[in-house]
């Protein structure tokens, strides 16, 4: 059975990959503005940053996104 919070990690992942198929780059600013409002609003700007910071480092872990400097991107894009 898959939890809520995975569904949820599941849901925001393909939000950043529909992103990077669209703009091919993004930073971390572009990632936070995208899901400011589709985040839980209990988080506070901190928390939320760092939701978004970590869904990126799992993705990268993940290989679903790669890290050049300070911009994520697809893999092979």
């Amino acid at each position: 059975m898959v939890s809520l919070d995975m569904m949820d990690t599941i849901h925001y992942q393909s939000l950043i990959i529909e992103y990077l198929k669209t703009f091919e780059r993004g930073r971390l600013a572009d990632f936070d503005k995208m899901l400011a409002n589709k985040l839980p609003q209990v988080l506070d700007d901190k928390q939320r940053k760092n939701k978004v910071r970590n869904l990126l480092q799992k993705m990268r872990r993940d290989g679903l996104v790669v890290s050049e400097g300070w911009s994520w991107s697809l893999p092979n894009s």
